[in-house]
């Protein structure tokens, strides 16, 4: 986020759009609280989506096993 300045400044039309629409989508969730990523490592949680798309994967591959 720190950089964002830089890329935002540099950036111009659709670029600028997506980049201002990104980084106050970041803005917004982390003023909620949502974002946490702190509080997840102190706890050794894994941070990154491999985790949750492999667990997905284990429960599709589950109830498919289980239908039949």
């Amino acid at each position: 986020m720190r950089n964002m300045g830089e890329f935002i400044f540099e950036a111009n039309g659709e670029r600028l759009k997506i980049l201002v629409r990104e980084r106050n989508y970041i803005l917004k969730a982390y003023r909620r609280r949502l974002l946490r990523y702190n509080e997840v490592a102190s706890r050794k949680l894994p941070l990154g989506s491999g985790a949750v798309e492999s667990l997905i994967r284990q429960v599709v591959n589950l109830r498919s096993d289980w239908k039949q």
